[in-house]
């Protein structure tokens, strides 16, 4: 096994955008938590199968 870089953008999003994630080793079921989205201003990490998807609202994001 090799060790992947984390990939990080910056990109400029406004109130109603969604923000889509796709891992696309994801499919497996020893995959489900392979991939971690980390909030850098409060460090909460999840975990990410294939897909996730949020909308971006006033007061975050909400998961849908």
């Amino acid at each position: 096994n090799r060790q992947q870089n984390a990939e990080t953008q910056i990109v400029p999003i406004k109130e109603g955008d969604y923000i889509e994630f796709t891992h696309i080793e994801g499919e497996a079921a020893k995959e489900k938590t392979r991939a971690t989205l980390t909030n850098l201003e409060n460090g909460k990490q999840e975990y990410i199968g294939k897909k996730r998807t949020y909308r971006v609202t006033s007061t975050g994001l909400i998961r849908q």
